[in-house]
């Protein structure tokens, strides 16, 4: 990735890295991970699933340590070092930040 980036910037492309503790219930990284207890839960136990609008979601449950640092692991700090200083980005940490990069 970093590699792909690079080229981006080069090219005047600008980046934003953005995450959301939400996952689509229909997405694989929550359909891989839904038994593992890393979403808040409903008054059943069960993952509390959110209508979005025009998908569902669930959130990760940031009180649980094992499932912040499953969160972590997921991300990508190539993304970071790439974006746009002007939205922020120089203030991120570089490790375990952000997973997925956005064309502005």
């Amino acid at each position: 990735m970093d590699k792909e980036i690079k080229n981006l910037l080069q090219k005047g492309v600008r980046l934003f890295c953005y995450v959301t503790p939400h996952l689509n219930t229909e997405g694989a990284l929550y359909q891989r991970n839904k038994g593992n207890d890393y979403f808040v839960k409903n008054h059943q136990g069960e993952d509390y699933v959110m209508d979005f609008g025009q998908f569902n979601t669930v959130s990760l449950d940031i009180t649980r340590p094992e499932a912040v640092t499953w969160f972590k692991s997921i991300h990508s700090p190539s993304c970071v070092r790439g974006s746009s200083r002007g939205l922020g980005a120089s203030q991120l940490p570089q490790k375990n930040t952000l997973p997925a990069c956005f064309i502005v």
